[in-house]
């Protein structure tokens, strides 16, 4: 499926400006569903009226931001894509780690907004999800029972938190508590009170 955009973007006596370029198909991609294939290189430099090097200076920027995905070959061009949620909190987790936060300042935002993330999923209308719950409930209360294995736990302690996030129908509480989350526990692991990415896969291979 190909998706044309019906807009211009000449400006009076020349093209457009690269930055207008950028923001328009920013937009096109942000505005429909992920996959969908916007043209081959020719198509989009016919259709914005721009040269080969503008463009690829466009894409190399759409592609940074994870909007853009070039597929080569039998059926290749630019397909659309929207950000991960891991990328987006990377990067704003960055911005905030510069601003040399405590971790009393992160659990200030972080308690209330599980609060809020609770309260909203706790409202749900969504029995497949509630369903989702109770299963991994169920596993994680298993692993208490017996000798814990603490990776497992982790990993369903997760697929617990991304169903409640679904549930509460609020991307910005999951953007917020994904960077929250992060930040914690990097600065528990830099305060010696979780183990590091490194300290982790060390114990993962003397465990095997």
């Amino acid at each position: 499926m190909t998706v044309k955009h019906p807009a211009t973007l000449k400006k009076a006596g020349g093209p457009a400006s690269t930055s207008a370029i950028t923001m328009a198909l920013r937009e096109r991609i942000l505005s429909g569903p992920e996959d969908i294939f916007l043209g081959s290189e020719a198509d989009l430099l016919d259709e914005y009226s721009i040269s080969r090097p503008t463009f690829r200076q466009v894409a190399r920027v759409l592609e940074q931001e994870e909007l853009l995905v070039v597929r080569r070959g039998v059926g290749g061009g630019y397909y659309t894509r929207h950000p991960s949620l891991e990328m987006v909190g990377t990067v704003s987790g960055n911005y905030l780690r510069s601003h040399n936060l405590t971790l009393a300042n992160i659990m200030e935002v972080l308690v209330p907004l599980s609060n809020l993330l609770h309260q909203k999923a706790a409202t749900s209308d969504d029995d497949g999800a509630r369903e989702k719950l109770v299963d991994i409930r169920r596993r994680m209360i298993s692993l208490l029972n017996r000798d814990m294995d603490i990776d497992t736990y982790l990993l369903l302690a997760k697929e617990h938190a991304a169903v409640m996030i679904t549930m509460a129908k609020n991307p910005l509480i999951g953007l917020q508590l994904s960077v929250l989350d992060q930040l914690a526990r990097s600065k528990m692991a830099r305060s010696g009170l979780l183990p590091t990415e490194e300290q982790a896969e060390k114990a993962m291979r003397l465990r095997v």
